[in-house]
């Protein structure tokens, strides 16, 4: 009878997460895992400081019949994957590591996108939820020469500038992969034992050959690339000339609509500021003014939404945009309703910015973007009308009859009402 082995226990180093300094250690992990580790986060390795945080990556092979290992990790004591898949189990440990980013930056808002800055300083945040597309586009523009600055949390400072938190870039399966990129091979491959006759032998320096240099080709894959993800290393990707902070010339929104042309349409602050609401992770932290940074952070860029299919052109049309300096914009914040009509609830904040207005409610926290008539009609509730004056005044406003314009002021009102954002509605 064998006695039981006891895992090895290495540790592994440090890396600077954040303004975070994060401990690593692995447990009975393969060399050739080792290896692959090391690359993928030789440009984070933190030399001296004391620790913050600890992560500890065990792997287990369970027996002989299952020889795929799985993987568990701990971060700070508490699990973050247990016997997981490998690839799933390092994108919860990337995400946790997120986390402990911006937890160790409590100044600063942070935003669910990725950021590349251009030769001439022009920084462009790639906004989207998860799986539009964010980290195969932020590794398009590096490829064109930007310089990476992260493909996952942005840090907003208070004068609207933004930072990054490089971290390995996860290009999932699904997305629009790219085959002439030299990625980092599937976690589960670095696993396996070369014995077990799955994979040929590596030498470290076979793996150094396989850091995230991206290729400027980019034809599409006849099949999606094995496995469910493809990791990146920062350290492959050039960072920006310029330190940063830096200001943010165009906000992209990225909706991938699979068999979509290529389109990008400007869009306004205030409507770009509803849709960064939607990234925020912790505004919480903020109270009801984070809206302003927002707001501050929308002003000072040229918004757009980008729908895309595979988004191989979007970086050459993002640059023609980076390259036209954004339009100077001011925000009029709205007074304080004081009649007895029709009025605005004075728990609702509300900014007049070209032909918009941003409406924020802080009770119920309704972000709302309204234009054109609808912009008008929210001005007009200063408490001084009821129904039909509002409804006259419009009429006279845009010269039109009462007809055309009562459905709309009641619909608009109805919305408005029905969201607790006006009273004195009868």
């Amino acid at each position: 009878m064998t006695p039981d082995r006891t895992p090895a226990t290495r540790e592994f180093g440090h890396y600077r997460v954040g303004d975070a300094v994060v401990s690593i250690s692995l447990v009975d992990a393969p060399l050739r895992f080792e290896a692959w580790l090391a690359a993928l986060l030789i440009s984070l390795r933190e030399e001296g400081g004391s620790p913050t945080n600890g992560v500890v990556i065990s792997t287990h092979r369970h027996d002989r019949n299952h020889p795929r290992r799985t993987v568990s990790i701990t971060v700070d004591g508490n699990h973050v994957a247990d016997g997981s898949d490998p690839t799933l189990a390092i994108e919860s440990l990337f995400a946790r590591l997120d986390r402990l980013a911006f937890d160790s930056q409590p100044a600063l808002l942070h935003l669910h996108a990725g950021c590349a800055v251009d030769g001439a300083g022009h920084a462009v945040l790639v906004v989207g939820a998860s799986g539009a597309g964010k980290s195969t586009l932020i590794a398009r523009m590096c490829a064109d020469g930007w310089g990476h600055v992260t493909d996952e949390v942005v840090g907003i400072h208070s004068d609207a500038r933004v930072s990054g938190h490089r971290r390995p870039v996860v290009l999932k399966e699904g997305g629009p992969l790219l085959p002439t990129v030299a990625m980092f091979e599937a976690v589960s491959d670095a696993l396996e034992d070369p014995t077990e006759g799955y994979r040929r032998i590596r030498t470290w320096w076979k793996l150094r050959e396989l850091l995230g240099h991206i290729s400027a080709r980019y034809a599409a894959p006849p099949d999606p690339l094995s496995g469910s993800a493809r990791f990146v290393s920062p350290g492959s990707l050039a960072p920006p000339s310029a330190p940063g902070p830096w200001a943010p010339t165009v906000i992209a929104f990225c909706e991938r609509a699979p068999g979509a042309r290529q389109q990008v349409e400007r869009i306004g602050p205030a409507e770009a500021v509803t849709r960064l609401v939607e990234q925020c992770f912790d505004a919480d932290r903020f109270g009801p003014y984070f809206t302003e940074l927002l707001l501050r952070l929308a002003l000072t860029a040229t918004s757009v939404v980008a729908r895309y299919d595979d988004g191989a052109q979007l970086p050459t049309a993002l640059a023609a945009v980076a390259a036209d300096p954004p339009a100077m914009r001011s925000a009029q914040l709205l007074p304080l309703p004081a009649g007895a009509g029709i009025a605005r609830a004075t728990s609702t904040r509300s900014w007049r910015v070209d032909d918009e207005v941003l409406v924020v409610d802080d009770t119920s926290g309704v972000v709302l973007a309204l234009s054109g008539t609808g912009a008008t009609i929210w001005e007009s509730l200063d408490g001084s009308m009821d129904r039909k004056g509002l409804v006259a005044a419009l009429a006279v406003q845009f010269a039109v009859p009462l007809s055309g314009v009562a459905d709309d002021v009641s619909r608009l009102l109805a919305l408005l009402h029905d969201q607790r954002l006006i009273h004195g509605l009868r």
